[in-house]
């Protein structure tokens, strides 16, 4: 391959890396809005361009596919979510290693997907090895607080289901402030993305 054949190769890569970013950028913010067509255009383009630009098993592609497994599993569309969640950990796993923090996003989506599926007593576990993680997982640890709180709950251990809705609520208030309107909603049923 000539030189400038590869710097041309070179910038179709950053221009494909860089659309895949923005489309995912796109889909979060439907997400956040709840606007799960929009979410999943957005995730199944951005995925596409991150298989293409950063390959199928970048860490990058991963995080896409995390992203699109919430939005299928919003959407009602468990099987797929299941799908590109265990891939999207097996991915990060793979590249990171079994105890790393990158990994609990996809956790959580795995073990908030399995509750959708009912199949908590295959959701605990998931829940569990993302809570283990600890506070260097970020908000994602209260997300995993919080969602192995509504799997307790909705196999009937209330009482272990809130103290780790206590610990959610904790853990939130002390990323965000105690102040912020997402601390009072730690303590509910609903699973947190």
């Amino acid at each position: 391959m000539t030189w400038i054949a590869q710097i041309i190769f070179a910038s179709s890569l950053t221009i494909a890396q860089t659309h895949a970013q923005q489309l995912n950028e796109t889909g979060k913010a439907c997400l956040a809005t709840g606007d799960t067509s929009c979410a999943i255009g957005a995730l199944e383009q951005a995925l596409a361009s991150a298989e293409a630009g950063f390959g199928a098993d970048h860490p990058a592609t991963a995080m896409i596919m995390r992203n699109l497994a919430l939005a299928y599993a919003n959407a009602g569309q468990l099987p797929r979510a299941e799908r590109l969640a265990i891939h999207a950990f097996g991915v990060l796993e793979a590249r990171f290693g079994r105890d790393d923090v990158s990994v609990v996003p996809a956790l959580n989506v795995l073990g908030e997907t399995l509750i959708y599926e009912h199949r908590l007593g295959e959701a605990l576990p998931v829940l569990e090895r993302a809570v283990a993680f600890g506070h260097g997982a970020g908000a994602h640890y209260a997300t995993a607080l919080q969602n192995l709180g509504a799997a307790l709950k909705l196999q009937g251990d209330v009482e272990s289901a809130q103290r780790y809705y206590t610990l959610a609520a904790a853990e939130f208030g002390r990323l965000v402030g105690s102040d912020h309107s997402f601390v009072g909603l730690a303590g509910g049923t609903e699973v947190t993305h």
